[in-house]
């Protein structure tokens, strides 16, 4: 899937589903037909998405709908039995990690740009290449 040119919704959609995808491959590996996975993660993308535009409506509404109050009323539709989610997985990067890989990519793309532009400098312009004319 390409990122590029989706919408917040789409782009939030595609990372989340893919870090669920992720966290669920040694499961789906042991217990899933190639089928099965693949039913499943249609499934996970499509309910991610449904719940991001729910959010992100809510969020960007300027009506009645407040979204403090909606996202109280959604905790509802969370069964009581489940554990309060926390950090448990190192499978994502910290933003100290995004920081020092952004600074990273950035050098690097500034090395290659001044690596074309050295190449540029140095490659002769047709306008200057003397034209040496046969003579018979």
């Amino acid at each position: 899937m390409r990122l590029r040119g989706k919408n917040k919704v789409q782009l939030e959609t595609a990372l989340i589903a893919a870090h669920i995808e992720q966290e669920l491959e040694g499961f789906r590996k042991k217990h899933l037909t190639t089928v099965q996975s693949k039913e499943l993660d249609q499934t996970i993308r499509q309910a991610t998405f449904d719940m991001c535009h729910v959010l992100n409506s809510i969020r960007n509404s300027t009506g009645e709908l407040n979204y403090y109050d909606f996202m109280d009323w959604l905790t509802y539709t969370v069964p009581e039995e489940w554990e309060a989610p926390e950090r448990l997985s190192n499978s994502l990067p910290t933003m100290e990690i995004v920081r020092e890989v952004k600074a990273k990519l950035r050098a690097q793309d500034a090395e290659r740009r001044r690596k074309r532009a050295e190449e540029r400098r140095s490659t002769p312009k047709l306008s200057k290449i003397p034209i040496v004319k046969e003579t018979a």
